[in-house]
């Protein structure tokens, strides 16, 4: 994967939620980035900066080999609630990285440590409190920057899945739903 746009292109966003980067594949085999964003972000300039900062650096990751982007999240031994579970996960791990490498270089972003963490301990408050603070210093840092590590985080964030025997959390064998008996 080459690390450069053969073009990148705003439109306007329909709404809050559709505000973010997307970076697609052209015919040729260019990548493109489109930003959407809306018009009143145009009229706050620190607001656009921080946005355009956290945005651009998801194109940058994706188009980076080192990072090594994938547009596919899933397993296919995921159910639709696993999978939607590991996206919000994985975005929320990006997320986190992406602000705490903007903040090492001296930039403006769109959540500063304290809210990073704060969001962070709430999605993963089911780890032990010295292996979240672990796992955000990784992230924060980054120490934990590659897609296929993000992405194993979001999808088995306990590491149960390597484990032979059943274990208080795991996914049932039968229906895949975790169980704790």
């Amino acid at each position: 994967m080459s690390d450069a746009l053969a073009a990148l292109v705003f439109r306007k966003a329909r709404g809050r939620n559709d505000e973010a980067a997307e970076l697609y594949r052209d015919p040729e085999g260019q990548w493109r980035g489109i930003v959407a964003l809306r018009p009143e972000r145009l009229a706050d300039d620190a607001a656009l900066r921080r946005f355009l900062h956290h945005e651009l650096a998801h194109l940058a990751d994706m188009v980076a080999p080192e990072f090594g982007y994938s547009p596919e999240l899933g397993s296919t031994g995921q159910t639709p609630s696993q999978l939607r579970l590991t996206r919000e996960r994985y975005r929320l791990l990006w997320a986190v990285s992406i602000d705490g490498r903007l903040t090492q270089r001296g930039l403006e972003t769109v959540a500063d440590e304290v809210q990073r963490r704060q969001e962070f301990n709430r999605g993963f408050a089911f780890l032990a409190a010295e292996r979240r603070e672990e796992l955000f210093e990784a992230l924060w840092n980054g120490r934990l920057a590659q897609h296929h590590a993000l992405l194993e985080l979001a999808a088995d964030p306990r590491g149960l899945q390597g484990r032979h025997a059943p274990v208080p959390g795991a996914a049932c064998p039968l229906c895949g739903f975790a169980t704790f008996q």
